[in-house]
């Protein structure tokens, strides 16, 4: 038996009906307090949207693709005027609200979710207390501008007429938009261009976008570069095959389901970024790539990430649960502290383009 599709699932194979749909926010979550890349490349996200448009203070930004709101966090420490955010997800933008107001109890909200039916006891305990401290900083923030979340994509908010921002970031988003209406039947060019050009739409002229997307979406033109790209990824990490080599010897003894590694996908060649940049009506004014380092456990990050990868393996979420904590004993039975002290390194990409 062979790796199937899922028909119509961008997402995921979900066997239990909407569960995916409802709780893939919340799997999303899970993995920030685990490895911390979100927390890091929102960080960086913002950064580079500050310095290349020429600062956020008093501006208006929008947050595409915003999430639970890790990006939305990490902008208000910039002091723009207001910041709008915006996400397909309805579930994503109800808990970004609920973040937002000091009022509703985190452990309730996530029993009353779900969220036990997606993940393991240990994520769920770390995603409470990660929920909770982001709560405790947007109470306890400084800022003082307004935060719009609504649960809407880019191509609709830009057909809405929406008001104009100064500055748009896209932290680890524009692959979703761009795979998107590839799936609708346009060519790669096409999809690229269809997703520029709402966001040209959303901005003013001058008007910055920033995009970060990783290594797993963008391909280098030189070969050396590409080779250490992929290297020094998390895919590239020595233990990576070996966790998921006994991950997939556990599926095929139970399940009887074959399954490869994961692997990158390449769907953004460097060398096309120019030629998108003008066809859509921009000016690219950077391609910076920044490598960083995860300190976490490396099997651990693994593990996290295991419900969302697992994209078109049809077993139940309690069934991949079960492999996930089997895989983790056989696999620290397998190695060594030693081998688990190498970080993790992810090699991120940002793309800046200001609107013409």
């Amino acid at each position: 038996m062979s790796e199937g599709t899922a028909p119509n699932s961008e997402q995921g194979y979900d066997p239990d009906a909407t569960i995916f749909t409802d709780l893939y926010p919340l799997l999303y979550a899970s993995e920030s307090p685990i490895s911390g890349s979100y927390s890091k490349t929102s960080e960086l996200t913002t950064a580079y949207a500050d310095a290349w448009s020429g600062g956020l203070r008093g501006k208006s930004v929008l947050d595409v693709g915003c999430a639970y709101g890790t990006t939305t966090l990490a902008l208000t420490r910039y002091a723009p005027a207001n910041i709008v955010c915006i996400d397909p997800s309805k579930q994503m933008i109800e808990l970004l609200r609920m973040l937002l107001r000091t009022d509703k109890n985190i452990a309730s909200y996530l029993e009353v979710a779900g969220a036990h039916k997606v993940m393991s006891p240990q994520h769920l305990k770390a995603l409470q207390k990660d929920l909770e401290a982001r709560r405790q900083e947007v109470a306890g923030g400084p800022y003082k501008g307004n935060v719009y979340p609504a649960a809407k994509d880019i191509h609709r908010y830009a057909a809405e007429g929406a008001i104009q921002s100064d500055v748009a970031v896209l932290n680890n988003v524009f692959h979703w938009p761009v795979k998107q209406n590839m799936s609708e039947g346009e060519s790669l060019d096409t999809a690229v261009n269809t997703t520029l050009k709402a966001i040209h739409r959303v901005l003013c002229v001058g008007g910055v976008v920033v995009l970060m997307e990783p290594h797993d979406f963008v391909h280098l033109s030189d070969p050396a570069q590409e080779e250490y790209a992929t290297t020094n990824s998390m895919v590239g990490h020595p233990l990576f095959a070996k966790f998921h080599s006994i991950f997939n010897e556990l599926l095929k003894e139970h399940h009887g389901i074959d399954r490869g590694i994961p692997q990158t996908s390449g769907l953004f060649p460097e060398a096309k970024w120019q030629e998108w940049a003008d066809r859509a009506g921009f000016e690219l004014i950077g391609f910076n790539q920044r490598e960083v380092l995860l300190p976490c456990d490396p099997a651990a990050a693994f593990h996290v990430r295991l419900p969302m990868v697992l994209r078109n393996i049809k077993i139940t979420f309690a069934e991949k649960i079960a492999l996930g904590e089997e895989t983790m004993k056989r696999f620290n039975e397998a190695v060594t502290r030693e081998e688990r002290a190498e970080p993790i390194r992810n090699q991120y990409f940002w793309i800046g383009l200001r609107k013409r």
